[in-house]
């Protein structure tokens, strides 16, 4: 008798081992452990494109998920990459699979989206050692476009700042709770890029006086201190400071949450009219805010309207809610208004005629200031 292949419990093995030019690799809501797919006998080698995702929203414990040390098995193996998109499940991480590695050498890879999950609490010198560890693992000198998102606690650092590939990046989307100041040093490390997508969401900061009762500071990774610092200022001596991302073109910025945006509509224009005057004119902005925010007064009207006459593509929109009815007699409910003095989450917490509804637009309407 012949011997079993290591791959041979996987649904698809026998129909992959058929492919040896296979170029585009997508395995998605898989259900065996990650091990098993890194024994797949396909020419690894001649992929070009990879996406690994899991479930990301499931109560589920024992679903099957790519470990950190899996990943970068697998991406060690493909040596001409161009694209990925990864979702790494960093819940039982070793630290052992991810430090003193061999750097996996990624030549041709030029899009990178990953998303990293954590369904238990970990101390953040832990995460910080995990984010360095696994990307001082990776070299990608021809990055040009990077997606990260991590849906865990407030990031005071930047996760990928290991990557030696940076500067060359053009596109960058971020969705993971930075503080302002991790948000800008991050903008610092990608002098070259061109297209900016940011999904800015609340921060509990912790000020020190936890311990005290008072409740930690609530916070948006995108504040007034972030645009005036991505503006360029004009100095006492008439000289404008050096701008921060000058050869942005595409701004994109998405509040989340019911919390009010923390940015005025004055420190958006100095901003916008900073890169719009620049040598290498903005092109497009879209913001988007979870509540209506306040009317422009006239001046400020004006001055969208000039930024508008001058050729900038500019849409800001606001969420106008409907009906939404809450479980009030919820006492998960009461705890987290103590908490955050705020009400969860509608998607958490729908009851009633409302809950029959699908999809975003079936609850929310949407308006638009310009």
């Amino acid at each position: 008798m012949g011997g079993r292949s290591e791959d041979e419990d996987l649904p698809f093995a026998s129909v992959v081992r058929q492919m040896p030019s296979l170029e585009n690799l997508a395995i998605t809501n898989f259900n065996h452990p990650g091990k098993q797919y890194t024994r797949l006998e396909l020419g690894w080698e001649n992929l070009t494109q990879l996406t690994l995702l899991t479930p990301l929203h499931t109560r589920r414990s024992n679903i099957s998920q790519f470990s950190p040390g899996e990943i970068l098995t697998i991406l060690g193996r493909t040596c001409c990459l161009q694209s990925v998109t990864l979702i790494i499940d960093i819940s039982n991480w070793d630290h052992a699979s991810t430090s003193d590695t061999a750097v996996v050498n990624l030549p041709a890879m030029h899009e990178m989206h990953i998303t990293f999950i954590n369904r238990r609490f970990q101390d953040y010198s832990l995460l910080k050692t995990f984010f360095l560890n696994f990307f001082h693992s990776i070299l990608c000198p021809s990055l040009k476009t990077l997606s990260a998102s991590w849906q865990g606690t407030a990031l005071i650092e930047i996760p990928f700042s290991a990557l030696v590939s940076l500067q060359d990046v053009e596109a960058l989307s971020l969705n993971m709770p930075l503080t302002p100041r991790a948000l800008l040093n991050c903008l610092s490390l990608v002098p070259n890029l061109r297209s900016l997508e940011i999904v800015s969401r609340p921060l509990a900061i912790d000020d020190g006086n936890g311990s005290q009762g008072i409740p930690p500071l609530i916070s948006h990774t995108v504040e007034d201190t972030v645009l005036e610092s991505l503006a360029s200022n004009l100095s006492g001596e008439g000289n404008h400071t050096p701008l921060q991302c000058p050869n942005l073109k595409h701004i994109k910025i998405t509040f989340k949450d019911s919390l009010p945006s923390s940015i005025t509509l004055n420190a958006l224009l100095a901003f916008l009219e900073s890169h719009v005057q620049a040598q290498t004119s903005l092109e497009s902005c879209n913001i988007f805010f979870p509540k209506p925010p306040a009317e422009p007064t006239e001046e400020e009207a004006a001055r969208l309207q000039a930024l508008v006459d001058s050729g900038l593509k500019l849409q800001i929109q606001y969420q106008k809610q409907r009906q939404i009815f809450y479980q009030n007699d919820s006492p998960l409910i009461g705890v987290l208004v103590q908490r955050t003095g705020v009400l969860p989450q509608w998607q958490d917490f729908l009851i009633g005629e409302p809950a029959r509804l699908s999809g975003f637009q079936a609850l929310f309407e949407t308006g638009t200031i310009i």
